[in-house]
């Protein structure tokens, strides 16, 4: 962790590609995000880190893609799913690409 207490270590997985497998694992990074606890030097809980990245070939086009790429493509990945996964925003109505 950072001195501000941003985590600074990815877990890069593949050969899971798009199917059940990588839906039981988004629900464990879900689950883990979602869990507070106290680390040591804190006084304030906060959410579990979970920096875990599919590098499934087809994410990136088949093509090789950096750290930085990685990170991008995958929250936008994560979004896109929390969008599906949750259709209305904070005003109850749904999102245009619902």
């Amino acid at each position: 962790m950072s001195p501000e207490g941003m985590p600074l270590t990815y877990m890069l997985y593949g050969h899971v590609h798009n199917t059940h497998d990588e839906r039981l694992v988004n629900e464990f990074i879900r689950i883990t995000k979602e869990t507070m606890v106290t680390s040591r030097n804190q006084t304030q809980e906060r959410p579990i880190p979970c920096n875990m990245i599919n590098c499934f070939c087809m994410f990136s086009d088949y093509i090789p893609l950096t750290l930085d790429d990685w990170i991008r493509i995958d929250a936008g990945r994560r979004a896109k799913l929390d969008r599906q996964s949750n259709p209305t925003n904070n005003t109850g109505f749904q999102h245009a690409d619902s």
